[in-house]
């Protein structure tokens, strides 16, 4: 075989060995040729010749000698090459193994369909009596990259009928660490089909999940996962893969190999039937609250030891006696490492306990073992930890390196102190010995706390609101600090004086909700705390409160409407009110925002204005950005009146939102740690009679937070010793394990609604075998433990909310993955029932609970999200909804949302992707269909895909009219006519319009907006000149009485445009002024980069100077970015002209690329050929420059032109006469005057016919 370079390479007398195609172990495989057949085949080659891999490469060979499947790959000869080095010739496949493959989703059918070829090919190798043992990515083949064309290939590690290996030559267990079966890990009966099934499953789960079952930072941890660990559900990961599908690959993933199938040919009789039922499977899964909360999760702690002699018998039985003692479950790896699980009932400390006697004693016995030592959660039933708990002690075994060590984690050391003497070696916690002493009973201290450490902060807060008063001016105060920093005490304090002071404040307390805060949501709590609105009002009892509240302060014309829309934000909608054209509003989700906006502002405003208020803001960095909007417009309008807005927030407030309250009078106060004086204090007012608390260290060790100093004196009360604040979690669930079961069941379903709940909720999750009073006592007793505590909210249900984050997360991790997941799904049920929750809050429930209402959900929040103006939050929203939706009217309503969103943010490619996918999934002729056509048609217009436009035209006659939608309608009609009209067909623009909008009394002022906006466009397409901007300026006053900001903006750009074509320079900076400051507001960055464009020819028309210039190029930077190929071009030709005047040869540049932008739009480019033509005319290029001003007089000549048509007129004269062809010139200079002639007597408005005979090149016609 060993040839000179350039010499051929031939093994066995007829392969010819070409290109490596892959390496790995002791082998190569080359691309080769079979000379005898000229066929491709694939050799491999074996270059290391130990004993056990020639043995396993013959083995390989013959097995597939025997074997013919076509899901195999196919055996072809074997045999030794001249220096004796054994090969393998087999078919030559062309795709891509798996592991490549798996890069990119692979999705739900490409995976039912490749474990039915694999496991096909599987069965077949099973029947042969043939074991492959080593599934994974890389040993399945994807020929042409087609599931359903994959081949098992590899067959190297595969074990033959009566043929056995319990591991490879290194003392590993043979196969892929996450792909192996629990009984290979443990060092036997690793040859079975049983074995298959379980890395069958593992691949399953990965193909399917997107990542395998079972990974960790090091083999220990695989390994270890592999045998005690459960993976969580698919479904639990990919909620809407079918029932059947999760439960086949659970089956195959079980841990003893008779629960699994018993070999592939089970496996693929269970997904031939699984795949006859997946169009109509309906989830089983039952809501039934029964029994929900009962199982729990708690903590278990987990002791790893290596340096142990696996092999060793006495070994063995000696940690088996210790394991029964402490009751442990032991567990031993092929790897040289035991694991020891301790759970069961009783307090976490006592658990802890045993395990660190375990570890001591297990240390005398072996004292050249390493040991490691972590407290997490786990299934105490199985004694099984969860894989993090896993990953958490291979790290730190490996961090062990000294013999006889044992290792704590932080949550182990706090647990043990004072009963356990521990030491620091660096960053490493040891555990040395036993501890003298015993841990006293539990303790519940039911002391009120005193006020300490804060009367400072207290005087300036008490000033700061005596200021708002006296002053009569609106004021934000934000109170920052870490949490458990005593925020909320403080604003009890606060709020009390407040109450107490002269001026009696009507004060509104309301809390950001950091899970379910979806857009309005702290404003709709305000609104309803301020009436007295319950979340289980019917709609008519929340519209009645919202209107007896308004009516007492705001004037009797804007009570309708303020009422109207309030009862929108509080979730109690009107169903119809033509009064303030509701149902057009609702179809438009910015300009429903805006009308929101301006309502809670007007309100909150004149609430401050009769009395003094306050507005209390608790979590204040959870809150949503919509809310802080309609809060800063309150402020805004109530600049004059005494509105005092208090916020607690965290440190990270200006992270999430940044700028809040910025533009309006904001004092901020950061709380920093209690001073050792306070703690002291604190310390000897509720904790003067326990023994062991050290005041001093007690503030260094908690940083002066008063919610861990308060922590740890229970803890010391209860005698356990204090710990760090990195463990407070597992300090509270320490606590919470020494509650009776149905206490703890009690706080772990309150633990599904977030931080606050209700009594209601509780029992609507506990289920009917649970009596009200059981859970009133439970309640009572979790108050009294300080665990929760009791909201008074006047004439409501008891309310409750945890006292802190860590108690509430402490409580949710003991709940089971089941009673999890259908806990939020009776709690989704139970809060939609109810109504007044928001949509965010539904879609995380019903995510949660693998419900397909999620998407819905998220569909609403993300709708409200766009309204409010957050695009990005909007489209996170869309994000979340696609990536559980399936293809349905559901997922289009969420691709119609993406849609708009992306408009607003300037991105009109991604408008047409979403549009287009969106209207594949929703009703033609539908409200949200009409709405997605418009969009797109909008999109396709500024791209320059006018062939698109006119499809959409088609697709909007053929819809089907339905009832009550004419006004979406004929806006739907609107923008495709404008689209028409811009691509140079205003007649077929009339056309569609007149079919579509029968007539306009019956539309709303937003549609009637629309309407006179494509009117104004067509008229411009005609080159009537006036009637464009009387009609633009019609439309702009619909906006405006709609209350349409977003589309008044819109509109002042192109209003500004057809201004500045009738020469009305000056007006069109005031309008194109206002439209830019309109814009602004409503953060419309497409209407900006608009008007932007139209304010710099306006400039520069009018002697701007440079910054007409500069302002052009950073409107086509946005345009650019926005993908608006259109505009880009116009604004393009607008700098060309002013360069061109400068002499700037970058003038040629601009124009050049104009020209590409506009080709696809003869009435829009004929304006950039003139330009270009004088560019070149100016460059000596006479002939070229009259073949380019030609052609844009031909156009000129055959349609209207958009814009710019007196420059193609004047050009073309002018060029005519530098080519020396002075007849024509003559004559195109008399053909231009009667042009304008013509143009002026279309304009009845002295104004503009001043106007527009001012323009340069009119004035240059008329004089030549």
């Amino acid at each position: 075989m060993r040839t000179r370079a350039g010499e051929r390479r031939i093994i066995g007398g007829r392969y010819e060995l070409g290109r490596i195609a892959g390496s790995g172990g002791s082998g190569r495989v080359y691309q080769a040729v079979d000379l005898s057949t000229g066929a491709i085949v694939a050799v491999k080659l074996l270059m290391d010749q130990h004993g056990s891999d020639v043995e396993r490469f013959a083995r390989e060979a013959a097995l597939l000698e025997r074997m013919r499947h076509e899901g195999i790959v196919h055996y072809l000869g074997h045999g030794k090459s001249e220096e004796g080095f054994p090969f393998l010739v087999m078919e030559w496949l062309d795709g891509v193994p798996l592991s490549e493959a798996l890069d990119a989703e692979f999705g739900l059918a490409r995976s039912i369909a490749l474990m039915k070829r694999v496991a096909a090919a599987l069965a077949y190798a099973h029947r042969q009596g043939v074991v492959h043992r080593d599934i994974k990515p890389s040993n399945i083949f994807l020929v042409g990259g087609r599931a359903e064309l994959a081949k098992l290939i590899d067959f190297g590690l595969a074990l033959g009928p009566g043929a056995t290996e319990r591991v490879t030559g290194t003392g590993v267990p043979v196969g892929t660490p996450a792909f192996m079966a629990p009984e290979v890990i443990q060092g036997g009966r690793g040859g079975t089909p049983a074995s298959d099934v379980f890395s069958l499953g593992a691949l399953f789960y990965r193909c399917l999940v997107g990542h395998p079952p079972f990974s960790g930072p090091n083999l220990m941890s695989i390994l270890a996962k592999v045998v005690v660990s459960h993976p969580p559900p698919v479904r639990e990961l990919k909620p809407f893969v079918p029932a059947s599908i999760d439960r086949i690959v659970t089956r195959m993933l079980q841990k003893e190999p008779d629960d699994r199938f018993a070999d592939a040919g089970a496996v693929l009789a269970a997904l031939l039937e699984a795949e006859t039922r997946l169009h109509d499977e309906v989830d089983a899964s039952s809501s039934s609250s029964t029994s929900l909360g009962i199982d729990e999760r708690r903590l278990i702690s987990v002791l790893t030891s290596t340096g142990i002699d696996v092999g060793d018998e006495d070994a063995l039985r000696t940690i088996d006696v210790f394991a029964r003692r402490y009751m442990a479950e032991a567990l031993s790896l092929a790897t040289g490492h035991f694991v020891l699980a301790f759970g069961g009932a009783g307090e976490a400390s006592d658990m802890v306990s045993r395990a660190a006697r375990c570890a001591l004693e297990l240390r005398a016995v072996f004292p050249e073992a390493r040991f490691a030592m972590v407290t997490g959660p786990g299934d105490p039933h199985r004694h099984l930890p969860d894989g993090d708990v896993i990953d958490a002690a291979a790290v730190l075994l490996g961090e062990s390196a000294r013999r006889g060590s044992i290792v704590l984690d932080l949550p182990s050391k706090n647990l043990l102190e004072g009963r356990f003497a521990t030491r620091q070696e660096g960053s490493k916690s040891l555990l040395e010995s036993f501890a003298e002493g015993e841990e006293t009973g539990r303790v519940l201290l039911g002391r009120s706390t005193p006020f300490v450490g804060r009367k400072r902060e207290l005087r300036m807060a008490l000033s700061c609101f005596e200021g708002v008063v006296e002053d009569r001016v609106s004021t934000a105060l934000i109170i920052t600090g870490q949490t458990g920093i005593g925020k909320s005490r403080l604003r009890e304090e606060l709020v009390e004086r407040m109450r107490q002071s002269p001026s009696a404040p009507q004060i509104l307390i309301a809390r950001a909700d950091p899970v379910y805060g979806g857009a309005y949501d702290l404003a709709r709590r305000l609104v309803c705390v301020a009436t007295g609105v319950r979340p289980e009002f019917p709609a008519v009892a929340v519209q009645a409160l919202i209107r007896a509240r308004v009516e007492r302060v705001i004037e009797r014309s804007l009570v309708h409407e303020t009422v109207v829309f309030l009862s929108e934000l509080a979730g109690a909608p009107f169903e119809r009110d033509h009064e303030v054209g509701i149902a057009v509003v609702r179809s438009d989700t910015q300009l429903l925002g805006d009308r929101m906006k301006i309502a809670f502002g007007r309100w909150l405003a004149a609430e401050a204005a009769a009395h003094p208020a306050v507005v209390v803001l608790e979590d204040l960095e959870h809150a949503d950005r919509a809310s802080i909007d309609l809060l800063e417009e309150a402020m805004r309008q109530a600049e004059q009146a005494p509105l005092f807005v208090l916020g607690l927030a965290r440190p990270s407030i200006d992270e999430k939102l940044p700028a809040i309250f910025r533009e309006r009078r904001r004092i901020e106060l950061c709380l920093g740690p209690l001073p050792d004086s306070a703690v002291r204090e604190l310390v000897q007012s509720v904790a003067y009679d326990i023994d062991g608390i050290d005041s001093d260290s007690l503030a260094e060790r908690t940083g002066g937070n008063p919610l861990l100093v308060e922590e740890l004196i229970r803890a010391a009360a209860a005698g356990r010793a204090s710990g760090a604040p990195q463990s407070v979690l597992a300090m509270l669930q320490s606590r919470f394990e020494g509650l009776s079961l149905h206490e703890r069941r009690v706080a772990r379903l309150a633990s599904v609604f977030g931080e606050a709940f209700t009594k209601d909720a509780i029992v609507r999750l506990a289920g009917e075998e649970t009596l009200p009073s059981q859970i009133d006592e439970a309640l009572q007793s979790l108050v009294r433990n300080e665990i929760i505590e009791r909201v008074h909210v006047a004439a409501a249900p008891p309310s409750y909310r945890f006292r802190s984050s860590y108690w509430r997360e402490a409580a949710y991790a003991t709940f089971t993955e089941q009673d999890r997941v259908n806990a939020h799904r009776v709690a989704g049920e139970y809060l939609a029932s109810r109504g007044g929750t928001s949509a965010l809050e539904l879609a995380h429930h019903f995510e949660e609970g693998r419900d397909p209402r999620a998407v819905e959900a998220y569909s609403q929040a993300a709708a409200l999200a766009l309204a409010s103006g957050d695009a990005k939050s909007a489209l996170a929203c869309v994000d979340r909804g696609a990536s559980i939706a399936t293809a349905g009217p559901a997922f289009g309503r969420l691709r119609r949302i993406e849609a708009e969103a992306q408009k607003w943010a300037g991105s009109n490619e991604r408008v047409v992707e979403s549009a287009r996918e969106a209207l594949t999934m929703l009703e033609p002729g539908s409200e949200e269909w009409l709405v997605v056509l418009g969009e797109l048609a909008a999109a396709e217009g500024k791209l320059g895909n006018p062939a698109n436009v006119f499809v959409l035209g088609d697709a909007l006659e053929s819809a089907p009219h339905v009832e009550g939608k004419e006004g979406v309608r004929a806006v739907a009609a609107a923008r495709i006519a404008m689209q028409m009209a811009l691509a140079g067909d205003p007649a077929a623009a009339t056309v569609l319009l007149a079919k579509n909008v029968a007539s306009e009394d019956v539309l709303d002022p937003v549609a009637r907006g629309y309407v006179f906006e494509a009117r104004s466009v067509i008229a411009g397409a005609l080159g009537r000149r006036g009637e464009r901007v009387r009609l633009a300026l019609h439309a702009s006053l619909e906006f405006e009485v709609g209350g349409d900001r977003r589309n008044a903006a819109l509109l002042g750009g192109s209003l500004g445009f057809a201004m500045n074509e009738l020469g009305l320079y000056e007006r069109a900076k005031v309008t194109l002024s206002r439209a830019i400051e309109l814009a602004d507001a409503v953060g419309a960055k497409n209407a900006i980069t608009v008007a932007r464009t139209q304010l710099a020819r306006a400039q520069l028309r009018t002697g701007g100077g440079p910054g007409g210039k500069v302002l052009l190029r950073e409107a086509i930077r946005e345009l650019v970015e926005q993908k608006n190929g259109r505009l880009e071009g116009v604004a393009r030709v607008y700098l060309a002209e002013a360069l061109l005047e400068d002499g700037d040869p970058e003038a040629g540049l601009q124009v050049e690329r104009a020209v590409k932008l506009l080709d696809v739009s003869p009435p829009m480019v004929a304006p950039a050929l003139a330009v270009l033509a004088r560019v070149r005319a100016g460059e000596g290029k006479v002939d070229e420059a009259l073949e380019l001003v030609n052609r844009a007089a031909d156009i000129a000549r055959t349609r209207p032109i958009l814009w710019g048509e007196g420059m193609v007129r004047y050009s073309r004269f002018t060029i005519l006469e530098l080519a020396q062809r002075y007849e024509e010139s003559r004559a195109s200079r008399e053909r231009a005057k009667a042009w304008l002639e013509a143009r002026v007597e279309e304009l009845d408005d002295p104004e503009f016919v001043e106007a527009f005979l001012a323009i340069p090149e009119h004035r240059a016609i008329l004089d030549s």
